[in-house]
């Protein structure tokens, strides 16, 4: 790697250190590199821009050797960016040495054929196939696509695509207020991505009193169409000083984004599906808050968002989405706007829950109700924070409040009925806080509640009477749905308890947890079937699906694409056409469950680290010795002594799009008779081996399912005890 003060740093993979190494022009250092870029040739040789003297560097790993080289006119030019294409082709961007922002208009492009080949002859023998335009500025970035072109970045004039082979070129549009054009000229990096597009990061100039927005776009490389992409809140901080500069893809289709000083991100861009809805900024239309409580898409399809800081309708029919946001001439005036709950009842009247009183809503006049707790009104709201509402299928409106039970609402007498919490009457709600409530196949509500999950027995009349679940008890239930898959059994999210399978059929609880089986999190905040029969869960630890036939999870995190890992409880909602909705602490997530797309690329498996224990030393913890380190020769069949025969394996996959979420399988030949796994952990031990010649294997499954294409093995013999071994039994005369 290249440092910006000079010198190149090597790293060594058997020693994992850094070694640093100067540049040599004879017997003598060459000052600098200033590396502006580094690439390598087919014959793994290093070469390295320099923004000093107009000179290329070529580094061979497996002699040493430097080599200098000088472009024409080198001692007027600056070197800016390189790149070897897949046509062993060398491509160099120059621009005048100095700081004459006139002189650093006037760039260059030059080619050198066949760069593997280049002997240790000073002068290369480069041409300029391309006139720049001048007026694009410095070029910042060249990258080749899968065609053989070229793509060209430059400070000033955004991005060219460049094609060798009839010199035709092709320049994005720029226009900050168009979606499907490069939101600014200034380049930063470009990246080729893992189906052959171009990732490109661009800026545009600061304004005064405010800094330069950055602005990721993904680049058809045929077709050119361009889509801009939010560069998500991580790790990059605020200030002048940290700002996106390079874009990297690896193996495993993640996209790496670094900075001047703000940290490394990344994003799996191999896999998508997920929409999100954030907190409006500099650059973007978006919410009033990026805390999302509550989600309803009423009958034309807007949808209705809300947050600590009011109401939201969002648009998504047209070419562009259009936000509204509370207070707006369309939108209800809120007697909080820290919205809870919203509903589109069957009427087409909209239901806001707010911690003071609950609005109803006509949006085709535009009017609306407030209806709040009266003291000296029967009919009134026994509590005025509502934050559940749900209209079963006779069109009863049921609503949950926040420590006084649950309420129904008889549109005709305009009056709300009252069911409040006693944990020590057995037929009524367990507790005052309901977090859920939902009608299943059968007609039947189920209200979950802060102590319980308790069911409407309707048989007992205009008496309110409840049945509540014996296993759930004492614990806070914060959703309840069904699947198609598995009937007669409702699937319950609670509070630090995990999943609960309850069979109606006797009312059966089997919980799934962290500690039983792959669920990403104990806290369950919403639970809503797609069309297939999976269920999908919403926790602090991102989403899951889960099969409820197989009983299995696949997790999905942030670096999927989705708004943070925490999710908000009661922030959910199930689409007429199957689209699902989550909210959290960082937005909204809206997707279709059939086009979730998973990464596709395997993880490469790799041992790191082989180490032997002396069983006779006072501390064999302590005493561990690595007798292999992933980069270094490994010895053929290594001979173990006997008295250090107790062995640990570090091993990893190379898969970076949720390496948390990776699971590994391993065994050791001729001592176990089967795989083990999978499991999570990345070290393994094995003590106290018997004589005899062993091969410890070990692969990977990434967290979307993909196995690795191989294996990584490691092949040892333990040798037998000093009064085992044939030399000593031939002298001592025995047998």
């Amino acid at each position: 790697m290249g440092r910006h003060q000079g010198r190149l740093d090597l790293f060594d993979p058997a020693s994992e250190t850094f070694q640093r190494h100067a540049v040599r022009y004879g017997q003598e250092e060459f000052p600098g590199p200033r590396a502006e870029g580094i690439t390598s040739d087919q014959s793994g040789r290093i070469w390295v821009a320099s923004f000093i003297g107009g000179h290329l560097f070529r580094h061979d790993p497996r002699t040493g050797q430097d080599t200098v080289f000088h472009l024409p006119d080198s001692a007027a030019q600056w070197v800016t960016a390189l790149h070897v294409d897949q046509a062993d082709r060398l491509w160099v961007a120059t621009q005048p040495a100095g700081n004459n922002p006139a002189a650093d208009r006037e760039v260059h492009l030059l080619l050198l054929d066949h760069c593997s080949k280049v002997g240790d002859t000073p002068m290369l023998p480069m041409r300029e196939p391309l006139p720049l335009v001048n007026a694009g500025g410095k070029v910042v970035t060249l990258v080749g696509d899968r065609a053989h072109r070229l793509w060209i970045g430059q400070d000033g004039g955004g991005l060219t695509r460049f094609d060798p082979r009839n010199g035709e070129t092709r320049s994005l549009a720029i226009d900050p207020n168009r979606p499907d054009a490069l939101a600014g000229g200034i380049v930063r990096h470009a990246a080729l991505g893992p189906e052959g597009e171009i990732w490109a990061m661009t800026s545009t100039p600061p304004k005064e009193g405010s800094d330069s927005l950055e602005r990721l776009h993904r680049v058809d490389a045929d077709t050119l169409t361009v889509r801009r992409l939010e560069v998500l809140e991580t790790s990059i901080r605020s200030g002048s000083d940290a700002r996106p500069t390079r874009l990297a893809v690896d193996r495993s289709g993640v996209l790496w984004i670094g900075s001047n000083g703000g940290g490394l991100r990344y994003a799996d861009i191999s896999a998508g599906g997920f929409d999100v809805f954030r907190r409006k900024s500099a650059v973007a239309a978006g919410l009033n808050s990026s805390f999302v409580r509550a989600i309803c898409v009423d009958h034309t399809g807007a949808m209705w968002v809300g947050t600590p800081r009011g109401l939201n309708r969002i648009e998504r029919s047209g070419p562009e989405t259009r936000y509204e946001s509370s207070p707006a001439p369309r939108l209800p005036a809120l007697p909080d706007p820290n919205v809870q709950a919203i509903h589109e009842d069957r009427r087409q009247k909209l239901w806001i829950g707010t911690p003071r009183g609950l609005v109803e809503f006509d949006p085709v006049i535009g009017g609306s109700v407030h209806h709040r707790h009266e003291a000296d009104d029967p009919c009134s709201l026994a509590d005025d924070w509502v934050q559940v509402i749900h209209e079963d299928p006779k069109g009863r409106l049921w609503l949950g409040t926040l420590g006084r039970g649950l309420e129904e609402f008889d549109p005709r007498q305009r009056c709300f009925t009252h069911s409040p919490g006693n944990p020590a009457d057995p037929v009524a709600l367990p507790s005052g806080t309901v977090h859920a409530l939902f009608t299943d196949r059968r007609g039947h509500l189920w209200v979950g509640t802060a102590a319980g999950l308790a069911r409407l027995d309707e048989s007992a009349g205009p008496a309110r009477r409840f049945r509540r679940i014996a296993g759930l008890a004492e614990r806070t239930v914060f959703a309840v749905a069904e699947s198609t898959a598995t009937p007669d059994i409702l699937w319950v999210g609670t509070q630090q308890q995990g999943l609960c399978r309850v069979d109606l059929r006797d009312e059966s609880c089997r919980f799934f947890t962290t500690r039983s089986s792959a669920l990403p999190d104990d806290t369950i905040y919403a639970v809503l079937p797609d069309d297939q029969g999976a269920l999908w869960l919403s926790s602090n630890r991102g989403l899951a699906r889960f099969d409820p036939v197989g009983e299995t999870f696949e997790s999905y995190g942030a670096e999927r694409g989705l708004q943070a890992s925490e999710f908000n409880a009661r922030s959910s909602f199930r689409a007429d056409d199957g689209e699902l909705f989550f909210g959290g602490v960082g937005g909204l997530n809206a997707f279709r469950p059939g086009r979730i797309s998973r990464n596709p690329y395997p993880p490469r498996i790799i041992i790191t680290r082989v180490s032997i224990t002396d069983r006779g030393a006072q501390n064999p913890e302590a005493a561990a010795t690595p007798i292999y380190r992933h980069g270094a020769p490994q010895e053929t069949a290594p001979r173990i002594p006997h008295r250090q025969r107790d062995l640990t394996f570090d091993f990893v996959a190379l898969h970076h799009a949720a390496p948390a979420g990776n699971r590994y399988e391993y065994r050791l030949d001729t001592y176990d008779r089967d795989w083990h796994g999978p499991v999570a952990q990345r070290v393994v031990r094995y003590t106290n081996l018997d004589p005899g010649r062993y091969t410890f294997r070990v692969r990977a499954v990434s967290s979307h399912g993909i196995r690795s294409e191989g294996e990584a093995a490691y092949s040892f013999a333990v040798l037998p005890p000093f009064h085992l071994t044939l030399w000593f039994r031939t002298a001592a005369g025995v047998g």
